[in-house]
């Protein structure tokens, strides 16, 4: 289905488990009216999790249940999403009616009319100041357009002036009107912005895998430009404007992370909110003390609290992923996809060799599905417990065991003991076996989530201890030799780092980065291709140990 969805933006591990198995399984045909069609799925917690509401054809609902949970307690009053979705117009949606109109039925609401948009994505404002200035230009299109990219990075780098960015500043009087919706939007309490799929004839289109998130991306260029305008404001001094461009900005972040049943939405709120955390840095870094923009982004960041946790993410995991793989399965179990579907999940490619089509054709004859469906969620379970695992020494231990568990049940199924369980043993066996490859083909990338969401804690904790420093200095007209001079929240910080230098007169501030390591401060700017990934705030007198030595 054509569209930005869930499906060609997942995570997924990759595996080569389906070619291996396919000779085993030819070789275990049963008499067919022994087979399993999708209506013989048995409904229960063990097998599909949900056991209401169901379709027509006697299946789990699964979209009306993620969506009812998305959706309660909302309003169209107090929902974040309709005026989001209303700014952003055509830019946010897919050249499908139906799904406007889809879209507009679940939410209550009419759909937007065409041309009502008044946000104006940069790239739409980048080719028309080229067209403007090609003619009577020394320089080319391709030249034109490295320019201007090039002021529009450096934008969202550091504090600017408006006569040193003209089109980024062109861009942000564009969208004065936008940004005053996005701000009122962003202020509503809830954010209800429900799965749609819809039906283009294609088998695949009504799977939950499929469900079209197009205006999932453009949120990231509404978050640019609030962060491009917060570093204009405070570029020309002011700072208090440039803390509410990125407050709202923190906001709607938090909407798009835990409103949302994806890992897609997750990982997209994490990044902008990380966005306007590396403004936060930078505005932090300015000589004195900006008293009320200071205790404004430090008090309100105090009360949001961080984008997400890990208790979310295991909510994800449990009540969104899991039923988009069972989704699946109960859709191969039917034949309403083929295994070369669900193994370009992964990135394999089962029909490379010629035989995916033919184990499609066994697959319904040879397999006890809702066993498959039970070994799935057991490792769904195991996914789970492992990402609530507080401590990360255990976690890492869990997901080891995770990823042992998949690789000997590999070895099972490719062994010789292995063929012969699945000729002998009847549907049963053969079940558990496909659900074994399965496992390995949809189970998400967690380690990685997991590691950008305690990375987003982590920013977020800086953000705070930045504001502290500035305060306490503001106080005592100095900054503290330790950090538990700030009080006792900020005493035991695991994988933080502070240095004060010339008497407590200059600071650096910083933790590992996701890679765990301390790097002394450097961040991948001071490094560029390297590994360093440190994420900072130092007082602009403060000398790092890298610069005193480049200085020599």
């Amino acid at each position: 289905m054509a569209g930005w969805n869930v499906l060609n933006m997942r995570i997924w591990i990759g595996a080569l488990l389906i070619p291996v198995g396919i000779g085993a399984f030819l070789m275990a045909r049963d008499d067919p009216s022994e087979g399993s069609s999708a209506q013989g799925i048995r409904i229960s917690e063990e097998t599909t999790a949900v056991t209401e509401p169901l379709k027509e054809n006697g299946l789990p609902d699964y979209l009306q249940v993620i969506n009812n949970h998305r959706g309660e307690g909302v309003t169209a009053e107090t929902n974040a999403f309709i005026p989001l979705w209303q700014v952003l117009g055509r830019f946010s949606r897919v050249e499908n009616e139906a799904f406007d109109l889809e879209l507009a039925k679940t939410l209550g609401v009419e759909a937007p009319e065409r041309g009502t948009e008044t946000f104006i994505p940069s790239s739409f404002l980048i080719n028309e100041a080229i067209d403007a200035r090609i003619e009577g230009s020394a320089k080319n299109h391709d030249e034109l357009r490295e320019e201007m990219d090039e002021q529009f990075a450096s934008a969202l780098k550091e504090p600017w002036k408006s006569e040193t960015h003209p089109v980024p500043l062109l861009w942000i009087g564009a969208n004065e009107k936008a940004l005053e919706s996005v701000h009122a939007a962003v202020n509503r309490p809830h954010y209800y912005r429900p799965l749609i799929l819809v039906d283009d004839g294609e088998p695949e289109s009504m799977l939950l895998i499929s469900s079209l998130l197009p205006d999932v991306q453009q949120m990231r260029d509404l978050a640019r430009l609030q962060v491009t305008r917060a570093y204009w404001h405070a570029g020309e001094g002011r700072l208090d404007q440039a803390v509410e461009d990125l407050l709202d900005t923190h906001r709607l972040a938090r909407h798009l992370a835990r409103s949302g049943s994806t890992l897609i939405e997750l990982l997209v709120g994490i990044a902008l909110d990380n966005m306007a955390n590396q403004a936060e840095a930078k505005l932090l870094e300015l000589p004195g003390y900006h008293a009320q923009a200071i205790g404004k982004l430090h008090k309100t960041l105090d009360e949001l609290g961080p984008v997400s946790s890990l208790s979310h993410l295991a909510e994800i995991l449990d009540r969104g992923e899991r039923y988009m793989g069972l989704d699946a399965v109960i859709a191969l179990s039917s034949g309403q996809i083929s295994i070369d579907y669900v193994s370009g999940m992964s990135g394999s490619d089962s029909g490379q060799n010629g035989s995916g089509s033919a184990l499609q054709t066994v697959l319904q004859s040879a397999i006890d599905w809702n066993q498959a469906l039970m070994v799935l969620n057991e490792y769904y379970d195991l996914l789970v417990e492992a990402t609530q695992q507080a401590d990360p020494a255990q976690r890492e231990l869990k997901f080891k065991e995770i990823e042992e568990r998949i690789e000997n049940s590999r070895s099972a199924v490719t062994g010789l003991s292995g063929i012969l369980l699945q000729t002998l043993g009847g549907r049963a066996a053969r079940g558990r076996t496909m659900g074994q490859i399965l496992a390995a083909l949809l189970l998400p990338a967690n380690q990685a989530v997991v590691s950008a969401t305690e990375n987003s804690i982590r920013n977020h904790q800086l953000i705070l201890t930045g504001c502290a420093l500035k305060e306490y200095q503001a106080r005592t007209g100095g900054y503290p030799i330790e950090l538990k001079d700030l009080g006792e929240q900020f005493a035991d910080q695991p994988e933080f780092a502070y240095v004060s230098q010339q008497n407590g007169q200059e600071f650096l501030l910083y933790h590992f980065g996701r890679n765990g390591v301390d790097d002394g401060g450097q961040t991948h700017d001071d490094n560029p291709g390297g590994q360093t990934d440190d994420m900072r705030i130092r007082t602009a007198g403060y000398q790092m140990k890298s610069e005193a030595g480049q200085a020599e």
